[in-house]
């Protein structure tokens, strides 16, 4: 795996998403007809009618896409290819006093859920590493289906080529957590599992 030119971490990414893609997502919110999803009373077969309905009137009326995009664009975003398809991924850099540190989120969710750890961690030492998952956020779908075995495999090549043979530590919830365990198990000799 190489990183592509623009960065030592990659090329680098600015987040905008064109004002006709933002239509086209919201004509397409707009056109759904809520009563094709069963009502079974709150969240016992997903998320409940109510709250989607909530959730769609905030995201019209309350939300501003481009404020999130600033406040997402305050840290550095870089894409790489590993194997093919573009991989998403903050990096943000600590002093090395800690390891390197890779948080891995899980399905439903992003990148965006670790922001506010960031800066503790850097603070504490850490590089901070945080992919979109392939076929999440800014990271393309792999060709092929796959699983935490061949994620893992990608995973650790960026973490290989950002720290080279510098032992790290891996974090994850729900997928993200197979995906960890899996890593630790084909490169022990990689992870670590405690700062110094």
């Amino acid at each position: 795996m190489k990183l592509s030119s623009g960065s030592r971490d990659g090329d680098s990414l600015t987040i905008h998403i064109a004002d006709d893609r933002l239509a086209q997502i919201r004509r397409k919110v707009e056109a759904y007809d809520l009563d094709q999803l069963p009502d079974a009373g709150g969240w016992k077969s997903g998320i409940g009618k109510a709250d989607l309905g909530r959730l769609i009137d905030y995201w019209f009326n309350q939300s501003d896409w481009r404020d999130a995009e600033r406040r997402l664009n305050l840290l550095p975003h870089f894409t790489t290819q590993i194997e093919g398809p573009c991989l998403h991924f903050i990096h943000v850099t600590g002093d090395g006093a800690q390891p390197p540190l890779l948080l891995l989120h899980g399905w439903p969710g992003s990148f965006i859920e670790f922001g506010q750890l960031i800066a503790p961690l850097v603070a504490d030492g850490h590089d901070v590493v945080v992919p979109s998952l392939p076929g999440f956020a800014f990271s393309m779908s792999l060709p092929t289906i796959v699983g935490p075995i061949r994620i893992a495999e990608l995973l650790h090549g960026l973490m290989a080529e950002l720290f080279g043979e510098t032992r790290y530590l891996v974090q994850g919830g729900d997928w993200g957590s197979g995906i960890a365990t899996r890593m630790a198990y084909s490169h022990p000799e990689a992870v670590t599992w405690h700062s110094p």
